[in-house]
C-alpha cells in the first residue's frame, strides 16, 4: 500500500471496498466468492537483464523523447478538479493519455531531458511509477528554471517539500514553488537533493498521517 503501510492482500481488498475490518475478513470472502480458488504460489526470484532496455543510471539511458511526448500532449477535466492552472500544465508538461485514461507527468533532470513519466489513472487513485529508476525530487527541473531566471528576485525562496505530485502542483498553482518525493519514502538520492536547494527555509508539507509525521522527522533530522 502507500505511505509505507503493509498489508495483506485481505486487508487491501477490504480497503477497496471501504471496510476497515480486522484481518481483512471482507476481502477474504470477496476472493473466495469471485474465484474458485485461492492459492499463493512461492516462487524463486527471478533475475532480470536491463543491460539493453534498461533506464538506470548506471547503465545506457533511453530518455523520453519529445515526440513520445506529443502524444501525451492533452488537456482533460480532472486536471482543473484538482487545481491545476493552465500554466502549471504548461510549465510541468502534464499530458493526458487517451490509452490508459491516465494524467501523465514528465519527470526531468536538470537538463531538461525526461527520465520517465509518471501516471495517475483517472478513475482510481493509482499512481503508476517505473521501478527500475532512481527518481528525483519531483519539481527539481521547473524549479530551477524559475530561481535561476530571477524572477523571483535575490531573496532566496521558501521552497515546500510534500509527498504526492498533485499537491506539489496545486502549490505551484498558488504561487509557491515546491518539490515532491513521490510518496514518505525519501530516499538518500532525494535527501541529497533536499539539502541542495538554494534555500534558508524547507517548509515540510508532508500529509498529516503517521508515515506523513515520520517523514517530517526523517527529513528535519537529515537536513538539521
Amino acid at each position: 500500500l502507500a505511505c509505507g503501510r503493509t498489508k495483506s492482500l485481505y486487508e487491501m481488498i477490504s480497503n477497496c471496498f471501504g471496510y476497515d475490518d480486522p484481518w481483512g475478513r471482507f476481502g477474504e470472502k470477496w476472493l473466495a466468492r469471485n474465484f474458485l480458488t485461492i492459492k499463493v504460489e512461492e516462487r524463486n526470484d527471478i533475475e532480470l537483464d536491463f543491460s539493453r532496455t534498461s533506464n538506470s543510471h548506471t547503465g545506457t539511458f533511453k530518455f523520453i523523447s519529445e515526440e513520445e511526448l506529443d502524444i501525451y500532449r492533452y488537456v482533460h477535466p480532472y486536471m482543473y478538479e484538482r487545481g491545476l492552472t493552465n500554466d502549471i500544465i504548461d510549465m510541468f508538461d502534464i499530458g493526458y493519455d487517451k490509452k490508459t485514461d491516465t494524467i501523465t507527468f514528465p519527470v526531468r533532470d536538470l537538463s531538461g531531458r525526461c527520465l520517465f513519466v509518471a501516471r495517475r489513472n483517472v478513475r482510481y487513485k493509482r499512481f503508476d511509477l517505473p521501478k527500475n529508476i532512481e527518481k528525483p525530487l519531483y519539481g527539481l527541473y521547473e524549479l530551477s528554471n524559475v530561481i535561476y531566471s530571477g524572477t523571483r528576485g535575490h531573496r532566496t525562496p521558501d521552497i515546500y517539500v510534500c509527498e504526492g505530485l498533485f499537491d506539489c502542483l496545486k502549490l505551484w498553482s498558488c504561487g509557491k514553488l515546491a518539490v515532491a518525493g513521490f510518496g514518505c519514502l525519501f530516499s538518500d538520492y532525494q535527501m541529497g537533493q533536499l539539502e541542495k536547494l538554494p534555500t534558508r527555509h524547507l517548509i515540510l508539507a508532508l500529509d498529516n498521517d503517521e508515515a506523513g509525521y515520520n517523514a517530517t522527522s526523517r527529513i528535519k533530522a537529515k537536513i538539521t
